[in-house]
């Protein structure tokens, strides 16, 4: 009878162990689950910033092509004038 209250005693200690284990568990995950979405607006935020670098120099490329024509056919014109 004694063994089995002593063998009541470490289940109840195992009970207690095995709870903090799971307390404990749950902790982490929830740490990790934190920096998981800590590091998932981090990636967006970069995202959108390369998105937008992107399309200033999309623009920037429009522009520069648009100012390449013109002068190009600025100097077309220029030469058939001149040959006039």
């Amino acid at each position: 009878m004694e063994d089995r209250q002593i063998d009541d005693g470490d289940d109840a200690e195992e009970s207690v162990r095995l709870q903090d284990s799971e307390e404990e568990l749950g902790r982490f995950q929830a740490k990790s689950l934190t920096r998981i979405e800590n590091e998932m607006g981090k990636t967006r935020a970069i995202t959108v910033y390369a998105e937008d670098i992107l399309k200033r120099s999309m623009r920037m490329f429009v522009i520069c092509r648009a100012v390449s024509v013109y002068r190009a056919l600025n100097f077309r014109a220029s030469v058939c004038l001149l040959k006039y």
